[in-house]
């Protein structure tokens, strides 16, 4: 999805690179401790799914100190989710930054598994990223480059160009942002 994932937890056992191998990092630290040493940036998305309320919270305080993220959602109950949030506004957080969070986090599909609660929240994460660049959902759609394309720019010595799609219209099969590489015949 495009999203350059960092796992945290206080366990090893629940956070290392074996269970999490398509992570960029995993850190195994305190949650106030990753949270310092990420430094969180307005660019940033941040889930808080920790194993309990009461880290939900420590989490929250130590984000809602930063820069507050492009996204911070946090998966909690509607009850659960209202009773913390009104627990961090009696502490003098700002009430304005409590109302940007998602919580519960994820679109309302239903899900019930693990897989389909992630599914629900990559969702949101992908709707917020699109709402969010403002731009028209038919220009650069794709965004991550094709390697076949680019295996065959370096195939041969032959002049060969890569194009890219800006922008589609109507009934395509090749999204803006797709990459295509060409040689001097147009054979592609």
């Amino acid at each position: 999805l495009d999203f350059a994932v960092t796992v945290v937890d206080d366990r090893e056992a629940f956070c290392n690179a074996q269970r999490f191998p398509d992570a960029a990092q995993t850190l195994c630290m305190q949650f106030t401790d990753a949270i310092a040493a990420l430094q969180i940036t307005a660019g940033d998305y941040v889930c808080v799914l920790t194993r309990g309320h009461s880290y939900d919270a420590t989490c929250l305080r130590q984000l809602l100190r930063g820069e507050f993220p492009a996204y911070l959602g946090m998966i909690s109950s509607k009850h659960r989710a209202e009773g913390l949030l009104e627990v961090l506004e009696k502490e003098g957080f700002d009430p304005q930054r409590l109302a940007q969070i998602h919580s519960p986090i994820g679109l309302p599909i239903q899900a019930s598994t693990p897989a389909e609660i992630a599914v629900s929240i990559c969702a949101e994460l992908i709707a917020h990223r699109k709402a969010a660049s403002g731009t028209d959902a038919t220009i650069l759609t794709q965004t991550n480059p094709d390697l076949r394309a680019l295996t065959f720019l370096a195939q041969t010595h032959t002049p060969r160009a890569m194009l890219l799609v800006l922008q589609t219209s109507g009934s395509t099969p090749v999204k803006s942002g797709a990459m295509m590489g060409v040689d001097a015949l147009g054979n592609g």
